[in-house]
């Protein structure tokens, strides 16, 4: 059966995956899993690092709770897993490692990279791993 890997963040825009990966779901019969992927960062390995992964961590959870809820509602039962890493690369390993064929999630920007480089500050991509999609042409 074919799986889809739907990649939530700390930001509250990376639930703009859900309804374009339960949609997909829907058409193709694909089970869902939702990633939550809790960011990295080099000062985790000092204290106050530590703090602020462990407030990643918090949001990430309330925002994957929220992106369930709303899977649920569409009747479908996710699986739900949490990670360290970011997307694409994250969310890449994961679909190799469950055996997905597609990714969503939402690409997020600065408001200054937003500005610099003309792109929306959140972007929603759709990655065909089954289309043999590399990693470079992901990100």
């Amino acid at each position: 059966m074919t799986r889809v890997v739907c990649g939530i963040g700390e930001s509250p825009a990376t639930l703009d995956a859900v309804p374009a990966a339960v949609d997909f779901c829907r058409e193709t019969g694909a089970e869902l899993e939702l990633v939550g992927l809790v960011k990295d960062t080099l000062s985790d390995s000092t204290r106050s690092g530590a703090g602020n992964k462990v407030a990643r961590y918090k949001q990430v959870k309330f925002e994957l709770d929220r992106a369930a809820e709303v899977i649920r509602e569409a009747g479908f039962s996710p699986e739900i897993v949490v990670r360290a890493g970011d997307a694409p690369s994250g969310l890449i390993r994961e679909a190799q490692a469950v055996g997905a064929d597609d990714i969503f999630y939402v690409s997020t920007r600065g408001r200054i990279r937003s500005a610099l480089t003309g792109k929306p500050r959140a972007e929603l991509v759709h990655v065909a791993l089954a289309a043999e999609t590399s990693l470079a042409e992901a990100a």
